[in-house]
């Protein structure tokens, strides 16, 4: 056996092939396992510490552990600064989402959870991966775009509405005024003390978010769905692109189009499940995946994966973008279910599902033509009982952000009058 001599992979560093190729499985198996502690880790500590500590201690992490990386001496060195790699990656796109979150206004939700963050980072390390061809580099690349992250450090402010849990009403207004100041707006002054009031009378009233809250009667459905939801989501994604060099075409071009190829579906997020509602599009999304999954299936047995061709590879990025559609939808809609003094404790449980679907994900297509049929009926059955699962968790179209011990529905929002409209299901 051959390696490309422009290319330095993990594989060609260490000669993982033959009975060694199961540790390049086990290697993004224990980075997953870091991302499933990271995410429960930072539900923990951004409701103790806050937001912005959280976030940006996550990322000092991950820049200090790909630059140590680039220094590792065996696959299993290697192996362990992956676990802190994906502990810090899990942390930041666990708090990533709800930070933003809890500064914008009911229709812009929507928004910011389909916003391509990760997929044009993906576009970015796919055309490094073809430009530099070397695993260490890439490394070195990431550890730069850490350094750079702290460039935002002191414009943004931490969480007003975690600010007002701690009872730090005095904080939690100084960054009410200076968003206003910012966005050239007058205070919204009863705005700002109904938020505060109605959020350190949470503070007070409990000790903190616990895990075993998450299991009794006012969470549990939200939690148990959440973590299945995201488990599947997870699966298919990684799946299909860990398992990219199973496709048809050249891994480098396939990389780079499962990075862009969701592209231009993004303006849907918010428009349908701002029209439709986040439940109804997240579990079209899910029926699409099941339908394209089977149908593939069922092609393997007619015509043969093979005969496909490009077809094959296009197809199964079409499944990737549904995915990624029900995954943005997902984001504001786990966002908008748990209320503020027990959200990223949520999230980051609800988080974890995703980080064991990420862990078995290797295994579902071992890199070769032969094991991809098999991933797609496994794809369809998980993706037909997450559309019904949807289905059964409250709407939360034009609702505000939750801040009641009870975990009750906020009434909703007209969104043209900002007038209390009937309440929906709870």
């Amino acid at each position: 056996m051959t390696f490309n001599p422009e290319a330095s992979t993990l594989i060609s560093e260490w000669g993982l092939v033959c009975d060694k190729s199961w540790y390049v499985s086990v290697v993004i198996s224990v980075q997953m396992v870091g991302l499933a502690a990271g995410a429960l880790l930072t539900g923990y500590l951004s409701n103790r510490f806050g937001r912005k500590i959280v976030l940006y201690s996550w990322v000092a992490l991950c820049g200090v552990a790909n630059f140590i990386s680039v220094f590792s001496t065996s696959v299993v060195m290697f192996g362990a600064i992956r676990f802190f790699i994906g502990l810090s990656a899990g942390g930041i796109l666990s708090l990533c989402h709800v930070y933003p979150m809890e500064f914008v206004t009911v229709k812009w939700r929507a928004f910011v959870g389909g916003f391509p963050a990760s997929s044009t980072a993906n576009v970015v390390l796919g055309v490094l991966m073809f430009l530099t061809k070397d695993w260490r580099y890439l490394h070195l690349a990431t550890a730069l775009l850490c350094l750079l992250g702290f460039l935002t450090i002191f414009w943004m402010p931490e969480s007003m509405r975690w600010l007002a849990v701690q009872n730090k009403t005095v904080q939690a207004n100084a960054v009410g005024r200076k968003i206003c100041k910012y966005n050239r707006r007058p205070p919204p002054l009863e705005p700002l003390e109904y938020i505060t009031h109605a959020e350190v009378e949470v503070g007070e009233k409990t000790d903190g978010p616990r895990i075993r809250d998450l299991f009794g009667r006012r969470f549990v459905k939200k939690t148990v769905f959440g973590f299945i939801l995201f488990f599947t989501l997870s699966l298919i994604y990684y799946s299909i692109g860990f398992g990219i060099k199973a496709l048809f075409g050249n891994f480098y071009v396939n990389f780079i189009l499962f990075s862009v190829f969701s592209f231009p579906a993004f303006p849907f997020v918010p428009l349908f499940s701002n029209r439709f509602g986040r439940r109804k599009s997240i579990s079209a999304y899910f029926c699409s995946a099941c339908v394209i999954s089977t149908a593939l299936f069922l092609l393997h047995f007619i015509v043969g994966l093979e005969s496909l061709g490009m077809g094959e590879t296009i197809t199964s990025l079409v499944i990737v973008t549904t995915v990624e559609l029900a995954w943005s939808t997902m984001i504001a809609f786990m966002v908008e279910l748990f209320p503020t003094y027990i959200r990223t404790l949520g999230l980051g449980v609800v988080y974890t599902g995703g980080r064991v679907g990420g862990i078995v994900s290797p295994f579902l297509i071992q890199g070769t033509a032969g094991s991809v049929y098999v991933a797609y009926i496994v794809i369809a059955v998980c993706t037909a009982l997450c559309a019904s699962l949807a289905l059964g968790l409250p709407e939360t179209r034009y609702r505000r952000l939750g801040d009641k011990l009870t975990g009750q529905l906020t009434t909703p929002l007209d969104t043209l009058t900002g007038q209390l409209t009937a309440p929906l299901d709870t």
